[in-house]
């Protein structure tokens, strides 16, 4: 999946919650906000045009191929 951001299309990584592992997210790469040591990333749940990203903990997530 491609994202338009601003003048330039960037590809969405699929991903899923390493604990509950039918939760499935895509993560817009590059975009990591890090508070107190802790490395979050910008995830939304299902493509759409109002589809808000939020935060999500970076090493709570894993790669789907």
């Amino acid at each position: 999946f491609f994202v338009y951001n601003g003048g330039t299309m960037k590809k969405l990584i699929k991903m899923r919650n390493r604990l509950r592992k039918d939760e499935v997210y895509y993560v817009l790469p590059g975009e990591t906000k890090e508070v107190d040591g802790v490395k979050f990333v910008y995830v939304i749940k299902n493509i759409g045009i109002r589809e808000i990203p939020k935060l999500m903990r970076k090493d709570s997530l894993e790669a789907i191929k």
